[in-house]
């Protein structure tokens, strides 16, 4: 396998997912990375940011900025931990809401990409992805 062109490829997918994806998404005000920072928060709630920042491949200092914005727009809080100087991050509601319109508004495009590209086997390929993702988080 080259390990090359395998890379290329997984970085051109999120590009390109991204790319696509904000055009269409309901929420322009949002970046493609401030709405996987609220979907990942709806699926693991009260996570410090340090484990945000790991669990999602993103330089902390830039998940600290796209935080403060989302907790302006009253989208996420942040609270301090009792144990520590590290703050836990949590949706309000109207990130609950935001990010189950984003969910539905994801999956139907998925559904729609994989009904154009009948060649990829939607199982498969999600399958392959998710052993890749948890494998990193394993070495972690």
């Amino acid at each position: 396998m080259n390990e090359i062109n395998l890379s290329k490829y997984l970085a051109a997918i999120y590009r390109q997912t991204k790319k696509s994806w904000n055009h269409q998404n309901s929420f322009d005000f949002l970046r493609a990375t401030q709405t996987d920072i609220i979907m990942f928060a709806l699926k693991n709630p009260h996570q410090i940011q340090k484990d945000i920042a790991r669990r999602m491949a993103i330089d902390p200092s830039l998940l600290t900025k796209d935080l403060k914005f989302l907790e302006k727009e009253g989208i996420i809080t942040r609270s301090l931990s009792n144990e520590s100087r590290a703050y836990h991050v949590d949706l309000t509601d109207k990130g609950k809401k935001i990010a189950e319109q984003l969910g539905n508004e994801m999956e139907e495009w998925w559904i729609s990409f994989f009904h154009a590209h009948p060649e990829i086997n939607q199982a498969q390929f999600t399958e392959q992805l998710k052993l890749v993702y948890e494998a990193f988080n394993a070495n972690e």
